[in-house]
């Protein structure tokens, strides 16, 4: 299903994959700031929590919104087919899992009617959701050229000269940022739009989804190679240290096992290699807000898995992008 052929002044492009319980509340926002001039695109990636009749049944009531079928590709191959679902001199990318702030919309026409930007951040809140729990996933933009598609404008020239996202980013990790930094060596100007506001709410995700990591890894090495100054500045290390020795420790143990050591000794070095292990995953729990004890117990669990994981892949990266990022 495609967008009407009336061309509008801003085509808004929103991903969506298993957002049920999230992309109503969107649409909701949208509504209520009388979307006269825009095209709305949902691009339902193949969810399987009803999102796209969901949607469907929206756009049935709704003439600015339009439903396009995604293959479960991946962000960035969505984001493309709803872009070539819809004509506008800018497009908007916004997710389908935050609220917009009551202006929004006339900010966000109003800004793109700048004469010395291309491509426009808006500001990501972090506000709302879970108040609580051990893995939380949210994000937070004001600019400073990171290209978060929670909120970003586009003057639609420059997004078909890069060739938009790139599909190759399979993850939702990097490909706005790799968006951004390609249409900046391409001659686009880059502009921040403080007053284009959404909230990004608090999600509560379980333990094992720490382990979805290894794909991250491989987007911030992919992107590091392909623009290896600008990420630096970004991502100056990756910071594993912590990670490597829990690694070692669990060598030392293994080895320690194995030749018939002393079980105090063993228990000695089991107890190093646990706490090290928590001490390196912790990091990547940063957004905690009051976990539950038996979070914890959970982490306590598969650190040690995922101190070997990491090691897997942060080499299984290198080794595909030719890079020596640890």
């Amino acid at each position: 299903m495609t967008a009407p052929s009336d061309e509008p002044a801003v085509g808004i492009v929103v991903p969506a994959r298993d957002v049920s319980a999230t992309i109503g509340l969107l649409l909701d926002d949208l509504a209520a700031q009388s979307p006269e001039g825009v095209r709305v695109v949902v691009v339902d990636d193949a969810s399987t929590d009803g999102t796209g009749d969901l949607v469907e049944a929206r756009a049935a009531e709704l003439p600015w919104l339009s439903l396009v079928r995604g293959t479960g590709a991946g962000p960035a191959t969505a984001r493309n087919l709803g872009a070539g679902a819809v004509n506008g001199g800018w497009l908007a990318f916004v997710d389908a899992d935050v609220r917009l702030d009551p202006d929004w919309l006339r900010a966000g026409m109003a800004a793109t009617g700048r004469e010395d930007a291309d491509v426009l951040e808006g500001v990501v809140v972090p506000r709302g959701g879970d108040d609580r729990g051990l893995v939380l996933h949210t994000a937070s933009s004001s600019g400073g050229e990171v290209f978060v598609t929670a909120n970003l404008w586009v003057r639609r020239e420059m997004f078909d000269r890069v060739g938009g996202f790139d599909a190759s980013y399979r993850v939702p990790w990097r490909e706005d940022t790799d968006l951004g930094w390609r249409l900046l060596a391409a001659g686009a100007r880059a502009g921040v739009a403080p007053d284009v506001v959404v909230f990004h709410p608090h999600a509560r995700r379980p333990v094992r989804a720490l382990f979805r990591e290894g794909a991250r890894l491989d987007a911030d090495t992919r992107l590091r190679a392909r623009f290896p100054d600008r990420f630096r500045r970004l991502l100056p290390r990756r910071g594993f240290r912590t990670t490597y020795a829990a690694f070692l420790a669990l060598l030392v143990l293994v080895g320690a096992a194995a030749s018939g050591a002393p079980g105090i000794g063993i228990a000695g070095i089991a107890v190093v290699v646990e706490l090290g292990s928590l001490m390196a995953v912790r990091g990547a729990v940063s957004e905690r807000r009051r976990p539950f004890w038996w979070e914890w117990i959970a982490l306590a669990g598969v650190a040690p898995v995922l101190v070997v994981c990491r090691v897997v892949w942060v080499a299984r990266a290198n080794l595909a992008h030719r890079q020596n990022f640890w």
